[in-house]
């Protein structure tokens, strides 16, 4: 006998008439059909029934072999739950060894430089307690990020340990500035991906927002890796409403490189929040007369708001603190101290089951923050729920984000 029907965990639906978006929070991936045809599907849900019974129910056999395909459909972009009681865990940790960095960035979200206030970090010896607890838990990469985790003195022992004592992916979260001749073949050895900041496409956009010179060092840096045959490079850039106009470039720029491209949202924090008139424009207008070329273009792009804050994802910081995610570090999600447990397995089913499910994390999730829930664009209109914690507080920057992402998002996700 098949299964019985059950959405996933990761199932989110807006309505509107007689339409349905269906999406993934894990994918982002969304399908948008009749309110008549996902009725039936829950019905099929609530009646306990397999896919095979709830088939012999639907006597029209045209309207049999389309909720056929679609169950099939939604079993693909894992809306619909196999049943294989596979346990949610944890398959990226990121590390921040340091709060300083040989930069700084006029974005950066850490307010990190190399004089940045001293603060305590897990020392080398602490950080291989730390390797050897993430190792024993299974999880498959781990992101060493900072500041700029290579400014530590201790950086290459910190890697080869870990390269020798961890069975999972390495990736490094850098600048790119400090690879050179003498450690290129070294960091080649020990890593599976390097996440590249240029933040421009040439000396004088990038030197707007990182510094002189900087272009030019990250350039010769990445010459020098692909030159030994390494290709899992990801160059990003941050976007704002100054620099829209460089996205183009930038992916031209990536393709002449062999790197992949990555495309981040400014976000107004740490050093970014002081400067924040260089990146966003004060009461700007959103063009509400959006070309049918845009709107296909943007629903062939568009996801709806991914988060695996604290599911998929967890972040410790320099101190040994963890977070949900790098983008929710801060004293409200603080979850426990790497360095007082005993075993991440037991830390993260004692997180889950008195945190997590609670109120701190789900209520900044669009389909529960007070002022969304009801909102029938609320899952395309964050990128990530640290917005929403932001915004709680300022409601003339809310209200006006509100209603310009609404304008735009009703006409590409509903038509109107």
């Amino acid at each position: 006998m098949g299964i019985c029907l059950k959405f996933s965990e990761n199932y989110r639906k807006l309505e509107r008439g007689n339409r349905v978006i269906l999406t993934n929070r894990d994918s982002g991936e969304w399908i948008k059909i009749s309110k008549e045809c996902i009725s039936i599907i829950e019905r099929g849900i609530y009646n306990k029934l397999n896919s095979e019974e709830l088939l012999k129910c639907i006597e029209d056999r045209e309207d049999r072999v389309y909720i056929d395909n679609l169950i099939r459909i939604l079993y693909k972009m894992k809306l619909l739950d196999n049943n294989l009681n596979i346990d949610e865990k944890v398959d990226t940790i990121y590390i921040n060894l340091t709060n300083q960095c040989n930069l700084k960035c006029k974005h950066c979200c850490v307010d990190a430089d190399f004089i940045s206030e001293y603060k305590r970090i897990l020392s080398f010896e602490e950080l291989k307690k730390v390797i050897d607890k993430i190792e024993v838990y299974g999880i498959p990469k781990l992101v060493f990020s900072g500041g700029e985790p290579m400014v530590r003195s201790d950086f290459w022992g910190i890697l080869d340990y870990t390269r020798k004592n961890y069975k999972g992916k390495i990736d490094i979260a850098t600048n790119a500035t400090l690879i050179n001749e003498a450690n290129v073949d070294r960091l080649i050895a020990n890593v599976n991906r390097l996440d590249i900041s240029i933040d421009g496409i040439d000396e004088d956009s990038c030197s707007e927002i990182r510094g002189k010179g900087v272009f030019n060092k990250v350039i010769r840096s990445i010459n020098l890796l692909k030159e030994r045959g390494f290709d899992e490079i990801y160059l990003s850039m941050v976007i704002s409403d100054y620099n829209k106009e460089l996205k183009k470039g930038f992916l031209e720029l990536n393709k002449e490189l062999g790197t992949q491209a990555v495309i981040r949202i400014f976000a107004p924090v740490g050093r970014g929040l002081k400067n924040s008139d260089k990146f966003i424009k004060i009461n700007k207008e959103i063009d509400n007369n959006i070309e049918i070329d845009d709107l296909s273009d943007a629903r062939m792009n568009l996801r709806s708001i991914r988060c695996g804050a604290g599911v998929s994802d967890l972040a410790i910081n320099y101190d040994g603190w963890v977070y949900p995610c790098g983008n929710l570090i801060s004293e409200k999600f603080k979850l426990f101290n790497i360095l007082e447990i005993t075993t991440l397995e037991d830390a993260m089913k004692r997180t889950r089951d008195e945190y997590l499910i609670g109120n701190s994390l789900r209520s900044i999730q669009p389909d529960h923050y007070e002022k969304c829930k009801e909102c029938d664009v609320n899952l395309f209109c964050w990128s990530c729920v640290e917005e929403i914690a932001r915004l709680q507080n300022n409601e003339r920057e809310f209200k006006e984000r509100c209603i310009n992402h609404k304008k735009v998002l009703e006409k590409i996700l509903w038509d109107e």
